[in-house]
């Protein structure tokens, strides 16, 4: 039986969420013969086990149909850098080719497989596949495909925070509530510590697969551009391309809140060194003594709001996730 690698060249980006992977995921498909599009987690949360042989048999392959033909992948429509096409079209490609496939199959080649569709439902050539979490992945990633070329987003800790704080702002009501029943600062900062942590060791350990993007370097085209992004994609850029930034937490600079005193503390806790060897801007120290206590007491009822949140639906975050992030 041949290598189980697949020996394909994925291109991913990949990286902190509220980090601007769905800006450059949909500036890529400006380009004419490029289809972006995420977020499969194939390799993380929505990951198939292998039979016992390392391979993918047909119950294995089923599997993957049912999830890809029932899960949302973005970004299908007609906005600006939207794929241009319905999804049950990429669906039923999907399912089509996966039927096609003569087993056994190595997870690359499947992953392949689900890309390739999406190309081919909308008529380009290349496809590049975004799931920012797969940054806690990239062992099982570059072991089926060792010359990945993968962009890495991240964001300076305070702006990370804020961000994902206000996630739910924009959310109907009972997403909202949600939203902020379950936000504890502490969390956040230990998830961006995470973020950071798994970026220095992918950079340390590929330096020749990723390449590390500032949002705000990107957003000010200091020292990194959307087309130094696309060169070490290696995809062919042309002027079509650009940078669509995108702001999915606030409408504007002026309607950012500040964060507060506690939060800074944590912040400082978990990712001051990690920003530092990462060249994002370190948290400022903040002065919240008091705040910060009272975070510390309230943990143990923020654990109850998620066990809460978990059980009542079974695709908001959880303690699962949460592991990976202790783990990196």
């Amino acid at each position: 039986m041949s290598d189980r690698r697949s020996h394909e060249q994925f291109r991913l980006i990949v990286g902190m969420s509220r980090a601007g992977t769905k800006a450059v995921m949909r500036s890529l498909n400006l380009m004419d013969d490029v289809a972006a599009y995420g977020e499969s987690c194939f390799w993380g949360s929505f990951w198939v086990q292998p039979n016992a042989d390392g391979w993918y048999h047909r119950a294995q392959l089923d599997r993957i149909k049912k999830i890809y033909c029932s899960s949302i992948l973005v970004p299908f429509d007609y906005d600006e850098g939207g794929l241009c096409a319905p999804l049950e079209e990429a669906q039923a490609q999907i399912a089509t080719d996966i039927d096609s496939l003569q087993t056994p199959v190595s997870p690359g080649k499947a992953f392949s497989v689900l890309g390739e569709a999406i190309a081919k439902t909308v008529g380009k050539d290349v496809w590049v596949e975004k799931t920012p979490h797969h940054l806690m992945y990239l062992d099982r990633i570059l072991e089926h495909s060792p010359n990945a070329r993968i962009i890495v987003m991240l964001r300076n800790p305070a702006s990370f925070l804020l961000s994902y704080k206000h996630q739910g702002d924009n959310k109907p009501e009972k997403i909202r509530k949600r939203f902020h029943s379950t936000y504890h600062p502490a969390v956040v900062a230990f998830i961006c510590r995470g973020y950071l942590r798994s970026a220095l060791r992918a950079q340390e350990k590929w330096p020749e697969n990723v390449k590390i993007v500032s949002l705000e370097k990107l957003i000010a085209e200091d020292s990194v551009t959307i087309f130094d992004i696309a060169n070490h994609l290696e995809l062919d850029s042309n002027s079509k391309l650009r940078h669509l930034n995108d702001n999915s937490s606030f409408e504007s600079a002026t309607a950012r809140p500040a964060l507060k005193g506690s939060e800074l503390v944590w912040l400082r806790l978990f990712t001051k060194r990690y920003a530092r060897e990462l060249d994002l801007h370190e948290p400022i120290a903040g002065s919240g003594l008091f705040g910060f206590i009272g975070s510390v007491l309230s943990l143990p009822l923020w654990g109850v709001r998620l066990v809460v949140a978990t059980s009542s639906n079974k695709n908001y975050t959880s303690w699962r996730h949460l592991l990976n992030w202790v783990k990196s």
